[in-house]
């Protein structure tokens, strides 16, 4: 007996939770989809209200004074203008109501405004319904009622279970009002019939019109949490990328250093130990040919000398590791102004040395930005300017070269790894050009920058 009575509350449970459903379609959203869906009701019945209630008021204004002069020879003539009149004098006293709660929208009035949408729909079915009911010893009409039960679900946002009420309520009154008031029974059966019909169709729409919503706002809603998780993971990965890059570019400093250890120890000492012997044998010999073929051999050594040495400073310049920043900068613009004989001016305001990574990189910066003028510019000045702003190192590169490019750079290799090295570190690198004023390299790189990559990396 139990088990049956539990069966059968179950399965009335479930078809009223239907019948629910069916009713109101919001239902299947949480509190917070509800709390948005109310908030999109709230402005765009205030939008609508602010746009189409004053040409409202000036149309019921217009039909009250016309049917109040309208000529009428019958007393049921006069007893219909008379409803006339006060119904559309009261819906146009209730649109104005309505219309300046609306536009003031604060204090007591926001309580009217933050429903607008509702009362109007109550306001158009009442006054609409009463009409109705007030034209039947005349001619039976019921059309304006039929016309407001169709178009106000489209016209104002409310909710199911309201306009549900607010029509099936309207209905009945104008059905009983019809019964009381339609002398012609063949009339007053067929206009019953479609107040209701009316009614029906009006209910089905309005539960398909927002149904539609809620699909509406569940779908974008899920491509926010999904855009949401995707930004996420997208934001994940590229930080994993970075991580990596500047793992892999400290990797690749460590190799750097290591090959021109190497060169250095190894290859250096050998053409030392190399030209030594030369100069000895050419203390010893007095034959001709032989000392021309030791002074060319000596050529040679001192030529593949000096490029050993300029290949241990690309690899990694011993004056930065042993004298710092700022005089690998004036370094490096004395080595270009050998290179292409331009006019170079340096400017480095350091204060205390920045942390041995910040170095690195901006030295990177500096050193691909002068080889892009090296190979690239055509320059006949460049100024180079590193300088410690608050918390961070601004370098800027300048050069009068001839360029092409017109606003920011597209980035080539060079400048994609001068971007992700400052990147790496939290700071942002910026390469303009105009043809008038040659290109710009500007890079403000964060002094605290290694110790927070650092404990991100670690806490990773």
């Amino acid at each position: 007996m139990r088990s049956t009575i539990a069966a059968v509350t179950g399965r009335l449970d479930a078809r009223l939770r239907r019948l629910l459903l069916m009713l109101n379609p919001e239902r299947v959203l949480d509190a917070e989809a509800r709390a948005e869906l109310a908030s999109q009701d709230r402005a765009i019945n205030l939008g609508r209200a602010r746009a189409w209630a004053p040409v409202l008021l000036a149309l019921h204004t217009g039909l009250t004074l016309f049917y109040a002069r309208l000529a009428v020879t019958t007393e049921l003539e006069r007893a219909w203008r008379h409803g006339v009149v006060i119904l559309l004098g009261a819906a146009t006293i209730g649109y104005a109501v309505a219309l300046l709660c609306a536009v003031i929208n604060r204090g007591p009035a926001r309580a009217v405004a933050d429903r607008i949408g509702p009362i109007i729909n109550l306001i158009a079915l009442s006054h609409t319904a009463l009409l109705a009911i007030n034209a039947q010893p005349i001619n039976g009409n019921v059309g304006q009622y039929a016309a407001m039960l169709l178009g106000t679900p489209y016209l104002l946002r409310s909710p199911t279970p309201w306009f549900f009420g607010v029509a099936v309520t309207n209905s009945a009154v104008l059905a009983a009002g019809i019964v009381a008031a339609q002398p012609s029974p063949l009339l007053r059966n067929h206009n019953v019939m479609l107040v209701f019909t009316f009614t029906l169709c009006a209910v089905v729409i309005a539960r398909m019109h927002r149904q539609s919503l809620v699909n509406e706002l569940q779908l974008r809603r899920e491509l926010e949490r999904f855009n949401a998780e995707l930004a996420s993971r997208v934001e994940a990965q590229t930080e994993e990328i970075r991580r990596f890059a500047m793992r892999l570019d400290e990797v690749l400093e460590i190799e750097r250093r290591r090959l021109a250890h190497e060169l250095h120890d190894d290859l250096g000492q050998e053409i030392t130990a190399l030209r030594l012997e030369v100069e000895a044998m050419r203390a010893y010999t007095t034959d001709e040919r032989q000392l021309g073929g030791l002074l060319r051999m000596a050529g040679a050594i001192e030529r593949s000398h000096g490029s050993v040495r300029a290949i241990l400073e690309s690899l990694r310049p011993r004056i930065l590791d042993e004298e710092g920043l700022e005089r690998a900068i004036h370094w490096l613009g004395r080595h270009l102004r050998e290179r292409t004989a331009c006019a170079v001016a340096v400017e480095v305001d350091l204060g205390d040395e920045p942390d041995a990574q910040v170095g690195l990189v901006a030295f990177r910066v500096a050193q691909e930005s002068l080889n892009n003028v090296a190979r690239h510019a055509r320059a006949t000045s460049v100024s180079v300017s590193l300088q410690r702003r608050g918390d961070a190192l601004v370098l800027e590169i300048a050069d009068d070269g001839a360029t092409d490019e017109q606003g920011p750079i597209r980035p080539g290799r060079g400048v994609a790894g001068m971007r992700e090295r400052v990147s790496s570190l939290g700071g942002e690198l910026w390469v303009t050009a105009a043809p008038t004023r040659g290109t710009l390299v500007r890079a403000t790189i964060p002094l605290g920058a290694t110790a927070s990559v650092e404990g991100a990396a670690a806490a990773n």
